[in-house]
């Protein structure tokens, strides 16, 4: 079951790399109707990818891998968490 969460959490971050990708290319080209409906696609995508990656990445914390002890003193983890949650509150804000 490891196995199994790691490939879903780093399949979660390559989802969040190829939609940020993706909502780079579109806002590269002229606004319009069907490229603003295709951002807002893109932009539930990649918050569920976002939301997925967290849940799947606690999980692996404090069920599957070496425990809640061992992440929460490592400094690391810490500013990799940090990092990405405020990476997602500047993606809601702006």
């Amino acid at each position: 079951m490891p196995v199994l969460f790691a490939f879903l959490h780093h399949l979660t971050f390559i989802t969040m790399i190829v939609v940020l990708t993706m909502q780079l290319v579109l806002l590269g080209q002229p606004l319009s109707l069907q490229s603003a409906r295709k951002l807002q696609i893109v932009d539930r995508i990649l918050g569920l990818s976002a939301v997925a990656l967290l849940v799947i990445g606690f999980l692996r914390v404090f069920l599957f891998e070496k425990g809640p002890g061992y992440y929460f003193h490592n400094g690391i983890f810490h500013a990799k968490l940090t990092l990405f949650l405020i990476a997602a509150v500047l993606s809601i804000v702006c």
